[in-house]
């Protein structure tokens, strides 16, 4: 699958969040950023996975925009929240945003707009927020060094009287902690890095240290590669280290040097001359994406450690994802179902529960329908073949019935008739002449009905499947 870089610059210029190609650099989409009336862009985030919508928080503003990445669709909402944005994340549907604000954290329904919670989460300001791979985690990164996983469902189904509490909390590091990712799968580890010069994988499910990691220069990002084999962790000078996990010696702490361009221990990446701000690697985890405070990013090749692509932006780089080839970039007529973004102040009181509407370009859903569509329609053709069938037995029947009659006129009376089959009315003869009448369509009613029992027990299981899928459904949401 074609794959695409969003950029975001932190800049109050035209053309601060851009859509380029990785392999040409050549710009697919660009947001002009007239609808921020002057302000500057802050944080960059797609609002799901389906790439129709963007949100782009204002630096040093209260406000939180929504707009349509198609050029057609002139959906642009603007929500003015209870401070400058530090962070923020959403569910792969979009159904949910979490926003932190200062100490809090704010849990939003994008469905109704409702404010699910609000958690004074930490001490100082809240500087990284992440969701795990299933949605079932919440991480948080702040000033203090501390690190706090929240349960999803805690946060949405604690009492208003009492607090959540955290499933996990430990203090990382001493200073403040600029980056934080998070590994895919069930049993989550927490990178984070800091500007006490040490990064940590952390296991949530565990809860203790996997590796430590001291550098001789303040780390300000770190990103995992997709197969979690790699760790890319970037300075306040500009290089990024490379370490490979897989190639340690099983010590739990592990000490390199980040401004060494020439160190032989772990490969370096050295192109940027001032502090790291981003990371990001692709899917198949062949390319690295880095920006830097200096408006400058560039697209690094791996394996070789060359530098394949170089440009700048009017700002310091503020988000780096590589996203999917959206529809909503280049085609001429594209649909979406617009999120619901008049976020309340106030907490819900859950008086009502608020079903989710799918749209109609979900895949799921578009695979259900065309399946439902497709067993419809088988039936009803094995039902008119079915009743073409019954009357062509009959027939045939009716047809044997007269030839039984004239022909046990004519044998001898030591001849028997026996019925062998009453269902399928098959008459057989059975005398001196060893004389047998089988009706023509025996064979193929037994394959009808042979048919007819195998399609039943798939329909039951196709029953099952979507009895369970829509269970799902209705529980996550």
């Amino acid at each position: 699958m074609s794959e695409k870089l969003l950029v975001a610059a932190s800049s109050s210029d035209p053309y601060s969040v851009i859509i380029v190609d990785p392999n040409t650099g050549v710009a697919s989409w660009s947001y002009k950023g007239s609808d921020l009336q002057g302000a500057a862009v802050g944080f960059v985030a797609t609002l799901g996975t389906s790439g129709d919508h963007l949100l782009i928080s204002a630096r040093d503003r209260p406000l939180l925009h929504a707009l349509a990445v198609h050029s057609r669709d002139r959906y642009f909402h603007k929500a003015v929240v209870g401070g400058p944005v530090a962070a923020l994340c959403t569910f792969k549907d979009g159904s949910m945003l979490f926003v932190a604000i200062g100490t809090q954290i704010f849990v939003w329904s994008l469905k109704n707009g409702e404010l699910h919670a609000v958690l004074d989460a930490h001490y100082q300001s809240i500087t990284r927020l992440s969701l795990t791979s299933d949605e079932s985690i919440l991480i948080t990164a702040s000033a203090d060094g501390t690190i706090i996983c929240y349960l999803i469902s805690d946060i949405i189904s604690h009492s208003r009287d009492h607090s959540v509490v955290p499933l996990r909390k430990w203090k990382a590091h001493s200073l403040a902690v600029r980056d934080l990712t998070v590994s895919g799968g069930t049993n989550p580890r927490v990178v984070t890095c800091g500007l006490d010069h040490i990064a940590v994988i952390h296991s949530a499910s565990l809860d203790e240290v996997l590796l430590r990691i001291s550098s001789d220069r303040p780390l300000t990002a770190c990103e995992l590669d997709p197969a979690e084999t790699r760790l890319f962790l970037g300075s306040d000078t500009g290089n990024i280290v490379q370490i490979n996990l897989y190639d340690l010696d099983g010590s739990m702490d592990l000490l390199v040097q980040v401004a060494d361009e020439k160190n032989s221990r772990v490969p370096v990446f050295s192109g940027h001359s001032s502090e790291i701000t981003t990371l990001a690697v692709n899917a198949d985890g062949s390319l690295l994406a880095s920006g830097d405070s200096s408006a400058r990013y560039c697209i690094w090749e791996i394996s070789s450690r060359q530098c394949l692509k170089v440009s700048s932006m009017p700002g310091p780089l503020s988000s780096l994802q590589f996203v999917a080839d959206w529809p909503s970039t280049y085609a001429a007529e594209h649909i979406s179902a617009h999120p619901c973004f008049e976020l309340q102040r106030n907490l819900t009181k859950d008086e009502k529960i608020s079903m989710s509407v799918h749209s109609s370009n979900e895949p799921s859903k578009k695979f259900w329908c065309e399946e439902r569509d497709r067993l419809i329609t088988a039936l009803l053709r094995d039902a008119d073949s079915l009743d073409r069938s019954t009357d062509t037995r009959k027939k045939g029947k009716n047809r044997r019935k007269q030839k039984m009659i004239v022909k046990t006129n004519d044998i001898d009376d030591t001849e028997d008739i026996i019925v062998l089959d009453n269902d399928l009315d098959i008459l057989e003869t059975t005398g001196s002449s060893s004389s047998s009448i089988t009706g023509s369509g025996c064979s193929k009613d037994k394959k009808l009905l042979e048919k007819q029992r195998k399609e039943i027990q798939r329909l039951k299981k196709i029953n099952a499947e979507l009895y369970k899928f829509m269970a799902s459904e209705l529980t996550d949401k």
